[in-house]
C-alpha cells in the first residue's frame, strides 16, 4: 500500500479477511496482532452498519478537513449532534465521519453505534489482551522508541516526508512521524524527540488499555510477563 492511498477501517477489514482466508487455505493458524482496538473490534464483531456516501464525504473533507474551517464543523455538530461532538471534537476525521452519517440518517453516530455494541463476536476467533504493569510498559515503550530511532527510523521518516508524507490523506497520522519532522526542522533536539515520542506512545497505549477494558468483553486478559508451563 502506497502512502498516498487513503486507509480506513473498511479497507483494513477487507485486507484482513483476505489475509486470514489465504492463511487458512494453507492449513495455518492466522494470528492477528495489533494495537488499534477499534479496527480489531470491527474485525471481530463486524463493521458498524452505517451508511456512507463517497461524494458527500469528499465534499465534507474538502470543506472541513483543514485548520481554518474545522471549527465551523464543531459548531454545527454541537448544535445538531451534541453527543458526537463531545466524543469526537478533538478528532477531525472522526467528526467529519459523524457529520456524514448524520446527514445521511438524521441520527447521531454514537447512538447508532450503541446498537452495534450488543452484537456477539465472531465464533471462529479467540481474543487475548496482554497486560503489563504500567511502569514496566512505560519503560518498554521508551526502549522501543530508542531502538527504532537508532536503527533507521529518522532516515525512513525523512525519505517519506520528502515524498509527501505530511500531505497524505491518513499516513501522516502514524505515531511519531510528525514529531520526527519537527526534529528534522530543528524544532527539537534528539533527547526531546525521544521524550516526545515516548510520551505520545504512552498516551496512545493508555487509551488502548481503557478501550480494551470496555470494548472487548470477549477477550482473556493475560498478565505479563507470561511464563509458559513446560512439562
Amino acid at each position: 500500500m502506497d502512502i498516498t492511498e487513503k486507509s480506513d477501517i473498511f479497507r483494513f477489514c477487507t485486507d484482513a479477511e483476505n489475509a486470514i482466508a489465504d492463511i487458512r487455505s494453507r492449513n495455518k493458524l492466522p494470528v492477528v496482532v495489533g494495537g488499534s482496538g477499534l479496527y480489531l473490534r470491527a474485525l471481530i464483531y463486524g463493521l458498524d452498519p452505517l451508511p456512507a456516501d463517497q461524494t458527500l464525504r469528499d465534499e465534507l473533507d474538502a470543506k472541513y478537513d483543514n485548520e481554518q474551517h474545522f471549527p465551523e464543523l464543531v459548531d454545527f455538530m454541537q448544535k445538531h449532534c451534541p453527543d458526537d461532538c463531545a466524543k469526537f471534537y478533538q478528532h477531525r476525521r472522526k467528526l467529519i465521519r459523524a457529520c456524514e452519517v448524520y446527514m445521511l440518517t438524521g441520527q447521531q453516530i454514537t447512538h447508532l453505534q450503541n446498537v452495534q455494541k450488543n452484537k456477539a463476536p465472531r465464533s471462529d476467533a479467540k481474543s487475548f489482551v496482554l497486560v503489563w504493569e504500567r511502569d514496566i510498559l512505560k519503560q518498554r515503550i521508551r526502549q522501543r522508541a530508542e531502538e527504532m530511532l537508532k536503527t533507521g527510523w529518522i532516515d525512513e521518516a525523512a525519505l517519506l516526508i520528502r515524498n509527501g508524507l505530511l500531505q497524505t490523506p491518513t499516513a501522516w497520522q502514524a505515531l511519531g512521524y510528525s514529531l520526527i519532522a519537527k526534529f528534522l526542522e530543528g524544532k527539537m533536539n534528539r533527547a526531546e524527540l525521544l521524550e516526545s515520542i515516548s510520551i505520545a506512545t504512552w498516551q496512545f497505549a493508555r487509551r488502548q488499555i481503557t478501550w480494551f477494558a470496555h470494548q472487548h468483553p470477549e477477550a482473556e486478559f493475560i498478565q505479563m510477563p507470561f511464563e509458559f508451563c513446560k512439562e
